[in-house]
């Protein structure tokens, strides 16, 4: 029985690596800076962003809802059954309040579908100028 108890509690852990969103916006000015100075200055930015899923159908489902919002979009499960997504954002004005707002829609909407926005990363902007 104690080892059944264990067990159940040790479940309970699912969510211990979700980033949270106040974790999220505190890298942004930091981010922004970096960005900004290493692009002489640069106006626009895109981001990577990824996510987490704990189940392939919510996955699958937020991965489908993701490709009206979001470019190069991929999809992996891996070794431990949690379902992965990345994807870049859309040209983004290189600004600390347009990022946060950005963020917080797309952690709003991950967490809509049960999944979660767990970090993200400045991109080349190469990658959105053809769209």
């Amino acid at each position: 029985m104690q080892l059944f108890n264990f067990w159940k509690r040790k479940k309970q852990k699912k969510n211990i690596t979700t980033t949270s969103l106040n974790t999220l916006l505190k890298e942004v000015p930091k981010t922004l800076q970096q960005y900004i100075e290493s692009k002489n200055n640069a106006e626009q930015m895109v981001i990577n962003l990824f996510f987490y899923a704990e189940t392939y159908k919510t996955g699958q489902k937020f991965a489908e809802k993701l490709e009206k919002t979001a470019f190069a979009l991929t999809q992996y499960k891996n070794a431990s059954g949690i379902y992965e997504i990345s994807c870049t954002s859309p040209t983004l004005s290189a600004t600390a309040g347009n990022l946060n707002s950005y963020l917080k829609s797309m952690y709003e909407m991950a967490t809509q579908w049960k999944c979660y926005l767990t970090g993200w990363t400045p991109a080349h902007k190469e990658h959105s100028s053809d769209q």
